[in-house]
């Protein structure tokens, strides 16, 4: 019996592949890095089968590379995502996502007392994994929080 494999979406040929996306975090890394409107084309996979993660997301960028910032945003919704740059529908570098130590204008600091909701500035953020959570430590009101538990992120 043989088995025939096919690609469920098409490789490109300039750009950037973010893979080992969690399941539900695509839609948000699409608005971090503002492609929705963008020219660039974009590929997305939602829910897909992942030996690793039982289900992920992946994103295929063409004409976009990735800077080392924007994948240490990435990392605080998808950490240890995946992202390789192509050139010539060939992978010429690998990243792992790696949290970055602080995180500037992204996130929305929970604590309504915060500064931030009532003076014109950006949100800063000291961040730590722990015991697989991601903390996040507001520079301004000292509150800290998990991740998950920080709702709204600018777009």
């Amino acid at each position: 019996m043989t088995t025939k494999k096919t690609l469920m979406v098409e490789a490109i040929h300039n750009g950037t592949v973010i893979d080992h996306i969690p399941a539900g975090q695509a839609l948000r890394i699409v608005e971090l890095l503002k492609m929705k409107d963008a020219h660039n084309a974009l590929t997305l996979g939602l829910n897909l089968e992942s030996k690793r993660l039982g289900k992920k997301d992946i994103l295929k960028i063409e004409g976009r590379f990735l800077s080392e910032i924007e994948a240490g945003e990435i990392a605080v919704f998808a950490p240890g995502a995946r992202i390789n740059l192509i050139r010539d529908f060939e992978v010429v570098e690998k990243m792992t996502a790696a949290l970055p130590q602080e995180l500037h204008k992204i996130l929305i600091c929970p604590n309504q007392n915060c500064i931030t909701h009532t003076e014109p500035m950006d949100s800063f953020f000291h961040v730590k994994a722990t015991r697989g959570d991601i903390r996040l430590s507001c520079h301004y009101c000292e509150g800290e929080f998990v991740r998950s538990d920080i709702a709204e992120y600018r777009t």
